[in-house]
């Protein structure tokens, strides 16, 4: 009999020992994949930065921006909450140099490091689409001699760029920019089809309105190089920017791969020989592009846009899909167009060709 119960307890504890394995696997198993879960978004924004650096060709012009990003540090964790917010001026590229060199990747510092790619990705768009915006108004405004294929070609232009911005800003997840980029993408769906139905009073002064207030966003969220220059000196240096394609075809690796529509870039060259030179000063602002006369600004004009849409669309952040654009694009949660501003109205429930493919 005691052979028996010996025998029974024994195979009891036998069960719950294997019982227990078996559920600390599982469990185990359950919490690796949590925290796998958890940090793959660290590992994958540390891989995001590694690959700009490594097609840093392509990224310079949003490494060469000096933006100002908010630093929140705490202090005294274990006392009372206490959060203080400061604004660093950082150079892009010095952010991710020192970021990698230091092989050490602290969640803070590659959070960091993140906002400020984001930032200076949002201050080159903006800049590049408010300058745009802005020359555009002068050209409808002053320019009496402008044939309306010549409105519908510029218009199409500018649509095209909006279109290629909001795709790459879209994908960083940079809400508050991207309000005012479909602002000015509803504007110009108007004035497209207003264009298009030769309507006879063109109404153009949201083009103004909202480079204006792109160019205020810009002031806030970008740094000038020098006191003396203005918050368009990299774009309008960039303009008369010579042998730039020359320069990327030496970079033999990747430039298969991710280099989009260079032969657009020898358009500008084109401009420049049989229009003249793209003379514009470096402190120019809002004020200073209304004093620009019709063929600086047409020269202009054309140079932006090749260069702008080059920029962004080789930029190394993948694009969305058609279905995600036409959520974006009928979201009333995310892009709500202001309501005082009739100009700016757009019925994004039921217009087809809103859709970039059709534009």
């Amino acid at each position: 009999m005691s052979f028996i119960v010996h025998f029974i307890a024994f195979v009891s504890m036998t069960f719950v020992v294997v019982t227990s394995d078996l559920q600390y696997a599982d469990t185990s198993l359950e919490c690796l994949n949590q925290i796998d879960i958890a940090t793959r978004p660290h590992s994958e924004r540390i891989k995001f930065l590694q690959e700009i650096m490594e097609t840093d060709y392509l990224w310079w012009p949003i490494l060469n921006e000096r933006v100002r990003v908010k630093q929140i540090t705490y202090h005294n964790q274990y006392m009372e909450f206490n959060e203080e917010t400061m604004y660093n001026e950082v150079l892009a590229l010095e952010s991710v140099s020192n970021l990698l060199a230091s092989k050490a990747f602290p969640a803070s510092d590659v959070n960091f490091t993140m906002e400020v790619i984001k930032t200076a990705t949002v201050c080159s768009a903006l800049k590049h689409i408010s300058f745009q915006g802005l020359m555009l108004f002068q050209l409808l405004h002053k320019v009496t001699t402008i044939e309306p294929l010549e409105k519908l070609l510029f218009v199409m232009w500018m649509v095209d760029m909006v279109y290629v911005v909001i795709d790459k800003l879209t994908t960083m997840n940079d809400t508050e920019p991207l309000l005012l980029l479909n602002s000015m993408r509803v504007g110009l769906i108007h004035l497209h089809r207003s264009i298009l139905e030769k309507v006879p009073n063109l109404n153009f002064e949201f083009l103004h309105k909202v480079g204006e207030e792109m160019f205020n966003e810009v002031t806030k969220l970008c740094v000038k190089e020098a006191e003396k220059d203005g918050y368009y000196k990299a774009l309008v240096t960039n303009l008369n920017r010579t042998k730039w394609v020359d320069s990327l075809k030496t970079h033999h690796v990747l430039i298969t791969e991710y280099l989009n529509d260079s032969n657009d870039m020898a358009e500008i060259d084109t401009i420049k020989l049989f229009k003249g030179p793209i003379d514009i000063n470096v402190n120019i602002d809002v004020n200073g592009i209304a004093k620009l006369e019709e063929g600086v600004l047409k020269r202009a004009y054309g140079a932006n846009f090749v260069q702008s849409n080059f920029l962004f669309e080789n930029l190394t952040v993948h694009t969305l899909i058609k279905s995600q654009w036409k959520t974006i694009l009928r979201s009333d949660k995310r892009y709500k167009v202001p309501k005082n501003d009739d100009s700016l109205k757009d019925s994004l429930e039921d217009s087809p060709e809103d859709s970039p493919e059709d534009s």
